[in-house]
């Protein structure tokens, strides 16, 4: 029976070789992995040849270590393991069955740390491979001791046991046919180089930056879509191909990485970094799930309400997304969740949520939500001051949070009652101590970086420049270094800086007004209701959004169906929240920047892509629904 680390148990940990050299933040993940299991006398807690399914500590008592004899014949004992010793690493390592068998000499207790876990953890804590090392090299000294026993073996014409035996060759099925990878990446290369071969004819024959801009992009959505090859590797082939072929000069292909909102976005990840490497967030995570109600659902529910009252205070999506995505890894690492388990993709996809797509519910919550102010007429302006747009949006924040709740646990089924939710916490906080000066200093940071955020529009300061005071800040303090900045996902960083690029191009090519004069004159002549052109206009920002964006979508449907809306008295604040709220492809590559920086901030931990499009599709359709039952509270106030 597998039980919950004490703290004893804990403290053991501390001792083992293998671990010597982790901090109190790795050490406290660690003991939230590891199990205890009791074990009585001369019961095995591995056999030889057994397969390998985790790491184990001696917590008490005495086992012996055992190896078959010849031909399988009776065992050698060969060593003897007590309190502190550890065993099973390496057959984690490579994969191969247990090389010894482990036997209990007397009622004893071992930790057990599962191979995942085990190998998540090598990969993070570069001591650990060294503490294996050197375990290794006293393991190669011991066999050493019993090398004549095995000559001696040998010498009989007894072939040990456990000698490889070579593996029949495996038959290829003779039937021929293409997987269904293969044959997504075909299409998808027929697709991405038929619009390459027409954007080259375009500007041979026609010389039109427009269509040969529109055709490149329509390659590059197809390879992002795909995914064929990396998002960062089609992004700068797209800037190699503006370039080539005329559609911009290198400095407006590149511009995207000369802006303060590409600066910004590197500050942003940099101070996540320093927040993790400090501890704070794993500590507040664990402190987050002792004071939530015992529920997943409660738990989610929390994640999403933090993310959303951040945004009047955090007005960039990008920067809430980057704080909320660890605090969201910190709460599924205290749950024992495994990496992009369902419960994990839950809490994760509801701080997303919270965070970024829920920002209508506030006037100043993000950039969006300011344009779309700004392309109110003005008597509608002077009408929608911060309280009034809260009043206007209430219902439909309410009606988008509890429909995401639900449809986030209809979409990913995950297990209400899924890991521990108190047990063990006390453990981890005593592993982790009191608060650190490093981070007390990093509390200081935050806050400091927050009010500077809050306060640079009134001082006509840019965010990046304040981001960077507090990068600076993190770095004096220690918790940011040349290592974790190197560690940043800078393929996610070049990829961003040519989306930024993007959205510069379609402006200076005036793609957003053909688009507007596209799109305007025939929904006007639809000659719907008021209920219909909603319905309409949402459905339609759907369908743009994924060519143009949400921004693009914005300015165009916004600047070409304000009139009509009006001819129609539908009020224009009516479509600029329909078309803010709406649905996000966030799934798609270069939709939503700031989901980018939650993945990135996430480790890729919480969700998969499959699990991401699922919900996206599903807060789709639950965005759809949420506008069409506002429409009778806006007709209270005069809207539609």
């Amino acid at each position: 029976m597998s039980e919950a680390l004490t703290l004893e148990q804990a403290e053991m940990l501390t001792h083992v070789g293998l671990f010597a050299h982790l901090d109190r933040v790795a050490l406290a993940r660690l003991a939230a992995c590891a199990e205890a299991r009791a074990v009585g006398p001369g019961e095995s807690v591995c056999r030889e040849g057994d397969p390998a399914d985790g790491l184990y500590v001696v917590s008490r008592g005495t086992f012996g270590v055992y190896l078959s004899g010849p031909s399988g014949i009776g065992e050698t004992q060969v060593g003897v393991l007590g309190p502190g010793d550890s065993f099973g690493e390496m057959a984690l390592l490579d994969d191969e069955p247990r090389s010894a068998t482990v036997r209990a000499e007397a009622s004893g207790e071992v930790l057990r740390l599962e191979r995942s876990r085990f190998l998540d953890l090598l990969r993070k804590e570069p001591g650990v491979g060294y503490a294996i090392a050197v375990a290794l090299s006293r393991l190669l000294r011991e066999r050493d001791r019993v090398r004549m026993w095995g000559e001696r073996a040998r010498e009989t014409g007894a072939e040990p046991r456990g000698t490889p035996t070579p593996a029949p060759p495996t038959r290829r099925s003779p039937r021929l046919g293409l997987g269904a990878g293969a044959r997504r990446g075909i299409v998808t290369a027929v697709l991405a180089g038929g619009f390459g071969v027409m954007a080259v004819a375009v500007h041979a024959l026609v010389g039109s930056p427009q269509w040969v801009f529109g055709l490149l992009m329509a390659a590059a959505v197809a390879m992002w879509t795909g995914q064929l090859l990396p998002d960062f590797a089609v992004a700068l082939a797209l800037v190699a191909a503006w370039v080539l072929l005329g559609v911009a000069t290198p400095a407006q292909a590149l511009a995207g990485f000369a802006s303060m909102n590409w600066l910004f976005v590197v500050v942003v990840l940099a101070i996540a970094a320093a927040v993790a490497r400090s501890g704070l967030m794993y500590r507040v995570g664990l402190l987050l799930v002792r004071r939530m109600p015992p529920g997943l659902v409660w738990q989610t529910a929390t994640l999403l309400l933090t993310g959303l009252l951040l945004s009047p205070l955090l007005p960039s999506t990008m920067g809430r997304a980057a704080l909320m995505a660890p605090l969201a890894l910190a709460v599924a690492e205290a749950r024992h969740l495994r990496d992009r388990d369902p419960g994990a993709a839950a809490l994760g996809l509801a701080a997303w949520i919270g965070a970024s797509p829920l920002a209508f519910a506030f006037l100043n919550a993000s950039s969006l939500c300011l344009l779309a102010w700004g392309l109110l007429p003005e008597a509608t302006r002077a009408r929608f001051d911060w309280v009034q747009w809260l009043v206007a949006a209430l219902p439909l924040t309410v009606l988008v949070s509890l429909g995401t709740l639900a449809m986030l646990f209809l979409v990913l089924r995950p297990k209400t009652d899924v890991g521990p939710f108190r047990e063990g916490l006390q453990v981890q906080l005593a592993v982790l101590g009191p608060l650190s000066r490093r981070e007390a200093a990093m509390v200081a940071v935050l806050l400091l970086t927050l009010i500077g955020w809050l306060l640079a529009p009134a001082l006509g300061l840019d965010v990046a420049l304040v981001g960077i005071a507090g990068l600076l800040l993190a770095v004096a303090t220690g918790n940011l270094d040349r290592r974790a900045l190197q560690e940043l996902d800078w393929s996610f960083l070049l990829f961003f800086g040519v989306i930024l690029s993007i959205t510069g191009l379609v402006r200076s090519l005036g793609l957003d007004r053909a688009s507007a004069e596209a799109v305007g004159p025939p929904l006007a002549r639809l000659g719907l209701g008021p209920v219909g052109f909603v319905i309409a206009l949402a459905v339609a920002g759907v369908l743009l959004e994924v060519l143009l964006g949400k921004t693009q979508t914005l300015l165009v449907l916004a600047l070409a169906l304000i009139p009509a809306a009006q001819a129609l008295g539908v009020d224009p604040w009516v479509v600029v929240i329909t078309l803010v709220a709406g649905p996000s492809m966030w799934f798609l590559p270069g939709q939503a920047p700031a989901y980018l920086v939650a993945l990135a901030a996430s480790e890729g931990r919480l969700y998969s892509p499959t699990q991401s499009r699922a919900v996206a599709l599903g807060y789709t359709a639950v965005t759809l629904l949420a506008v069409v039952l506002s429409l009778p509270y806006w007709r209270l106030l005069g809207l539609v």
